[in-house]
């Protein structure tokens, strides 16, 4: 079967095109100029999900980084979700912080410190006692 249609338009010419085949897949925005269709359940989250489990690592376990409307259900199902700077309105949404510096700084952060620095993040979510994320080993 289908797994992905890709139509290729602005934001302001999308007119009706969500509500097309609405029923039987997800749509979602995946750039500014990307309006994409995905057969349900084939989705960023359920990557994630199979990827964690082939491991054995616990999706509490897992920080995910998304832009976009389509990494809002990844976003959701880790147990840190970051939105970066410029990301989409949903993906902010969806997340629990949002980057407020460079991805280079944030991995940077991680692989020094096993912590996410505070003064990489948005002030706009709380982030507990010392304001950093301390990501899991």
């Amino acid at each position: 079967g289908v797994i992905k249609v890709l139509a290729i338009l602005p934001p302001d010419q999308e007119g009706d095109l969500r509500r097309v085949g609405a029923d039987a897949a997800r749509v979602q925005r995946t750039g500014p100029r990307f309006l994409e269709w995905n057969a349900l359940g084939a989705d960023k989250a359920t990557g994630l999900t199979t990827v964690a489990d082939l491991l054995g690592i616990d999706l509490a376990d897992v920080v995910a980084i998304g832009d976009a409307e389509n990494d809002v259900p990844m976003l959701r199902c880790a147990g840190i979700g970051l939105a970066v700077t410029d990301a989409s309105p949903a993906a902010v949404e969806a997340a629990d912080h949002r980057l407020d510096a460079d991805l280079a700084l944030l991995l940077g952060s991680i692989a020094t410190s096993g912590r996410i620095a505070p003064e990489l993040l948005a002030a706009d979510r709380d982030r507990g006692s010392d304001g950093a994320l301390t990501v899991p080993a």
